[in-house]
């Protein structure tokens, strides 16, 4: 990955800054250097449009200021919420370009949903790296979004990492989701869901391209971290009698993104014992007084323990 990002931030302050038309160069032999075998040639090899020069009739690309927008979670590093400067132009860059071995770019970004778009270099690393592994197919839900595109999504998240092209909701028809998941917490994904459909999974953490973003305004800082969101256990009731049934799913604070979170149940039984579930939500009842606990892993990774009496 060191090699991937120290090309890029070469060509950028070489002369590929802001208002540059194309990232592209030739070898001494007078051969191009755009190879799809190489790595980083997409990026390398493809024109990029500063945000001011958009044609953008509907504000599908104003981003919120990180920085400023009292929206902002205050336990995330608005560093890594800055406003991408350049963008893809889909209308020159053909929807089947290959931007790894087995990836092609209409994969993540999608003309359907704007014109222009971003894709983080290591977004793509990771997924061909899980790719190699797993030795088959990867199918994408859901890759970039503008912010206009990712507010008219319903259940989206306000601030979504979709909108930086490091995060991705995807499967595999060769592994399961709990499979997919530890491959993406194997290449040092900074987050992961698990969904009933899909995964998403996203790098947030990672440094961003400066293809796309300028430095901070305060400059460089190796801290990227952000807290994790809250997760809990929503419950009908928290006090139910003898075989009277409750109803327990698992939530995010602030919400995520769109589709049904799986949570990997943990419920204590009359004997002390535990049960395990994985399920969008659990209904349960005990048939013994007493105060129960049930945990779980909102989403395969938040964890939340609420307790339940039963009278």
């Amino acid at each position: 990955m060191g090699k991937i990002w120290l090309g890029i931030a070469f060509l950028v302050i070489a002369g590929c800054g802001k208002g540059a038309s194309k990232h592209s160069s030739n070898s001494d032999d007078g051969t191009n250097s755009c190879n799809p075998e190489f790595e980083s040639s997409f990026f390398n090899c493809n024109s990029l449009v500063s945000i001011d020069s958009l044609d953008d009739p509907n504000d599908d690309y104003i981003y919120r200021d990180s920085y400023s927008d009292p929206s902002f979670p205050s336990h995330r590093n608005a560093d890594q919420y800055r406003t991408p400067v350049r963008f893809l132009d889909l209308f020159e860059i053909a929807p089947n370009t290959r931007v790894a071995p087995n990836f092609v770019l209409s994969e993540f970004i999608s003309l359907r949903k704007g014109r222009y778009g971003i894709i983080s270099p290591v977004l793509i690393d990771k997924l061909q790296a899980i790719r190699d592994q797993i030795q088959a197919p990867i199918k994408v839900n859901s890759g970039y979004r503008s912010p206009g595109y990712n507010a008219r999504t319903p259940g989206s998240a306000k601030w979504s990492r979709h909108m930086y092209g490091d995060a991705v909701d995807m499967w595999s028809p060769a592994i399961s989701l709990g499979e997919m998941q530890e491959q993406c917490l194997d290449q040092e994904s900074s987050f992961t869901l698990l969904y009933e459909t899909h995964i998403h999974c996203d790098w947030r953490n990672d440094f961003l391209s400066f293809l796309f973003f300028d430095n901070p305004p305060n400059g460089p800082s190796w801290d990227l971290s952000s807290e994790l969101p809250l997760a809990y256990l929503k419950t009908t009731s928290s006090e139910v009698q003898i075989n009277e049934t409750v109803q327990l799913v698992g939530q995010i604070e602030p919400a995520l993104e769109e589709g049904r979170i799986v949570t990997l149940w943990e419920v204590e039984t009359e004997d002390g014992s535990w049960t395990e579930f994985e399920s969008h939500e659990i209904q349960i009842h005990w048939e013994t007084p007493g105060l129960y606990r049930v945990r779980g892993l909102v989403g395969g990774t938040l964890p939340a323990e609420i307790q339940i009496r039963v009278r």
